[in-house]
């Protein structure tokens, strides 16, 4: 089986916890440099152990999916330390929470 992900620069977004982790993780694990971007920058942090071994392949950047100016940074980030950009995983969720009785 090819290995597709092989030498690949891969953003993943909502990258600190749950499924962002694991996709950034595997995408290490398969080769890839990742850069990890969240809004959690504690969650970012207390995560770096698990990342130790991938120093070389690995960015993490906080910022927020839904500030142009962040995500402009991001990629310029990206590119500078890798050089291009093949992959992005578009993973960070925004949820706005309404009791029902406050909908209109």
């Amino acid at each position: 089986m090819q290995n597709h992900l092989n030498k690949k620069v891969v953003v993943v977004t909502g990258a600190a916890s749950g499924f962002g982790k694991l996709v950034a993780s595997k995408c290490l694990d398969l080769g890839a440099m990742v850069t990890r971007c969240d809004v959690n920058k504690v969650g970012l942090s207390n995560t770096k152990d698990d990342f130790r071994k991938y120093t070389a392949n690995l960015l993490d950047f906080t910022a927020d999916v839904t500030n142009l100016k962040q995500m402009q940074k991001l990629m310029q980030k990206t590119i500078e330390k890798f050089g291009r950009i093949d992959v992005l995983i578009n993973n960070a969720g925004v949820s706005l929470r309404t009791p029902i009785d406050d909908e209109d």
